[in-house]
């Protein structure tokens, strides 16, 4: 239980903010990974409004001023074209930023913590699993359409929140350092992996090498595309709006396209041992790839729309990259339970990967035939 003293410092962050009427409650909201993240309920007397307080990560995003000047650009983008295209009722729904007293999009308090506050979006629930085609389908439609609402956002670039995000080559060469160094003298163990994962180095500069003969475009993404930062309006269960916005940045499409495909096909989640339940569903896939296209409209080119099937592929490997050179590196990016988790990851990852290697035929039939639709 929480105690009333923890919530001290978020009780006095609260007020530095434009906040409707004055506070009456507040509470933790979610266990999340990166802030500490509260609900506070704020009345007049008359009517009540909610907010989302959160204290800023600094050791993930060391520019709290830039990282929120990007979120505020973003927000007030997307309201502005959703208005432009008569969608009043999903305008009001994006998570808007509140400024502070002074108008700033965050607060650094007196203890040298960053807190931000967003509006509440009343009537909606998150998700964790994909349990149905149509939750996928939902969840696509929402990402296809942030995508393609932020391909006319004004100059100057977002800043990088963080830089070489979904850099698959330069995971490739940390990979490869920390199985040459194995400073925890782990690689013995993983040298399975190890070698699977280099036979697939071409793999790797597919979306981002040297090599292409297409240049794909650069775009703003969200780059973290999971079902659970997709708001699903409670009532109806259609999508509303993506969420998390803490990684939208300069990127390309098919960064947000695989890692969608990556974690909604397959229903064993990330940490599940049991490798005979890792699969891909096709319909799912299916699904996923017409809501993507719906929300995206005309905007991807062909070159994106080629490399569409095989993107899974490549965020599945970068993923399975990430979570062994950390398991060699001794843990230090991912948090863990037990000394083996961030190898299990991995395995899990790469039979993700030979799972969709094997359906690639049929999932690029899948493509052809949303392209043609």
């Amino acid at each position: 239980m929480t105690s009333p003293k923890s919530l001290q410092s978020p009780a006095r962050a609260v007020g530095a903010f434009a906040i409707f009427g004055a506070p009456i409650s507040l509470a933790p909201l979610g266990v999340g990974r990166i802030h500490q993240t509260y609900t506070v309920t704020c009345s007049d007397n008359r009517n009540t409004r909610r907010y989302v307080l959160q204290r800023i990560n600094t050791r993930v995003f060391r520019s709290p001023e830039r990282l929120m000047e990007n979120i505020q650009r973003v927000t007030d983008h997307l309201q502005r074209r959703l208005l432009d295209e008569k969608r009043e009722s999903l305008a009001a729904r994006v998570p808007s930023v509140i400024p502070t007293m002074d108008g700033r999009a965050c607060y650094l308090d007196g203890e040298g913590y960053w807190w931000r506050l967003y509006a509440y979006v009343e009537n909606s629930r998150s998700r964790n699993l994909v349990e149905t085609p149509e939750i996928a389908y939902q969840g696509a439609r929402i990402f296809g359409d942030f995508v393609r609402l932020l391909s006319d956002l004004p100059a100057p670039r977002l800043h990088e929140t963080i830089p070489h995000f979904h850099d698959t080559p330069r995971w490739f060469e940390a990979l490869t350092e920390a199985a040459a160094a194995d400073s925890c003298n782990r690689a013995a163990a993983a040298s399975d992996l190890i070698s699977s994962i280099e036979k697939r180095a071409t793999l790797t500069g597919v979306l981002s090498g040297p090599d292409q003969s297409v240049p794909l475009p650069e775009r703003v993404v969200h780059n973290d595309t999971k079902i659970d930062n997709v708001l699903f309006d409670r009532d109806s269960d259609e999508g509303i709006c993506p969420v998390d916005l803490d990684t939208v940045m300069p990127g390309l499409v098919l960064h947000d396209f695989g890692d969608l495909v990556r974690t909604t096909v397959n229903p064993a989640r990330e940490d599940h041992t049991d490798l005979r339940q890792v699969t891909v569903r096709l319909a799912v896939f299916e699904a996923v790839v017409r809501g993507y296209l719906t929300g995206a409209g005309a905007l991807l080119t062909a070159a994106e729309l080629d490399l569409l099937a095989v993107s899974g592929q490549v965020i599945t490997l970068e993923l399975a990259m990430r979570f062994l050179q950390d398991h060699l590196r001794g843990d230090v990016y991912f948090t863990t339970t037990h000394p083996d988790q961030n190898l299990q990851r991995a395995r899990l990852q790469l039979r993700l990967l030979e799972n969709l290697e094997a359906r690639s035929e049929q999932m690029q039939r899948i493509v052809e035939t949303a392209r043609q639709a």
